[in-house]
Order: structure tokens, then sequence, then C-alpha cells
């Protein structure tokens, strides 16, 4: 499987890379981002070639992605431990109740035994 994903990453990189050496004209161009809200500010941001935008893009679709399955692995965990405590302490309520006597007698804790 290792090396399934070693190739597609090859493959996606090799694409990557024909795009932007066929397209160099295109994603060489320069734009000007704009955010404008209505009567209170207008901001502009200098000059980015397209090929930058697209990879900042990519990189905070990357962190944003990394940051949800970070958090979710962190929960699991937590879940996980949870469980595992759950499930330690019902083995040891299960190891208690499998050393009472079989007899339709009921059990005797030693302070009710008689003396003898």
């Amino acid at each position: 499987m290792r090396y399934v994903k070693v190739l597609l990453l090859v493959l996606f990189f090799a694409a990557s890379m024909l795009f932007f050496v066929q397209n160099k004209d295109t994603v060489t161009q320069s734009f000007v981002l704009v955010l404008s809200v209505p009567l209170l500010f207008d901001l502009r941001s200098i000059p980015l070639p397209f090929y930058l935008i697209v990879l900042a893009s990519f990189l905070v679709g990357g962190l944003v992605c990394i940051g949800y399955f970070l958090s979710e692995r962190f929960r699991l965990a937590g879940q996980v431990k949870e469980l595992r405590t759950k499930a330690s302490n019902l083995e040891r309520e299960l190891n208690q109740l499998r050393n009472l006597p079989l007899e339709n007698q009921p059990y005797q804790t030693p302070a009710d035994e008689p003396e003898a």
C-alpha cells in the first residue's frame, strides 16, 4: 500500500508540474486580491502571481485538514482511554463474580461465618 501512495504522489506531482509548465504565461500573471466591505473599508493586496495564490490555497487547505484530523484523533484517543478504563473495571468485576460459590447457598463473607 505504501508503494501505491508513493506512486500516486509522484503522478500528482508530475501532473502538477506539467500543468504549470504548459500554462506558464497564465500562472505567472499578477492578480490583486480585493476585500471590500461597503461603508467600512476596502482592502487590496499587492500584485501576486497566480501560482502563489494557488500554492497558498493548497497550503491553507492542507493545514485545515491536518488540524481537523488531529482534533479528531485526540477526541478518539480520549474515547479509547475511557473505554479501556471501563473494560478493565468490568473485567475486574467479572473476576470477582467468578470467585463466588456455585451452590445455591447464599454467599457468606468471612465476617458472617460462625466461629469454631
